[in-house]
């Protein structure tokens, strides 16, 4: 095996980490395919929940980043992006609500699904969970990642905070059978 290092990986960590609501938008997005990726393909439906967990999360800072002026990003970035609070979905809630950001109850059901059954000690788990639930869950977190990006005070109209395949469609509770 090749000692050099890994040049993309160097790359990202010798520039620093993208402090802009794309960069945490594309991760979330990425996170999201993983996870469904893993959850359609293997058995490793616990870790796709776990991938999920921070799409979700990077869902959340992106919107909070959109409705903050660029000239805060790197602070606000700091405050949302280190420490046991990065991860907590009630801290970033309060930051969005602090920031005006009315969250439609639908997405609100949501974040409450991925608050209670997602945190980051799952990287410490070596279990297997039943697949409904994981992709109940991740269902949850589609909806958080298609929260719709409007300005503030603008309602999206119903079919848009739902992603197309998911649209007029009721979601189970994790573990409940549909």
């Amino acid at each position: 095996m090749s000692r050099e290092p890994i040049k993309a990986i160097r790359k990202i960590v010798q520039t620093g980490i993208d402090c802009s609501p794309k960069s945490y938008r594309r991760a979330a997005t990425q996170r999201l395919g993983a996870a469904k990726f893993l959850l359609k393909n293997s058995s490793y439906c616990l870790d796709a929940l776990y991938l999920a967990g921070y799409a979700a999360e990077c869902s959340l800072k992106a919107l909070i980043l959109e409705r903050t002026p660029k000239l805060k990003w790197a602070a606000v970035c700091e405050e949302i992006g280190s420490g046991a609070k990065a991860h907590n979905m009630d801290f970033l809630k309060g930051v969005l609500n602090r920031r005006q950001c009315s969250i439609p109850d639908e997405i609100g059901e949501s974040l409450e699904v991925v608050k209670r059954e997602w945190i980051t000690n799952l990287r410490y788990v070596g279990a297997l969970i039943p697949f409904k639930e994981a992709e109940v869950f991740i269902e949850h977190v589609a909806l958080i990642l298609h929260f719709p990006r409007k300005p503030i005070g603008e309602q999206a109209p119903a079919d848009e905070i739902s992603p197309p395949h998911l649209r007029g469609r009721k979601l189970s509770q994790p573990g409940s059978v549909r």
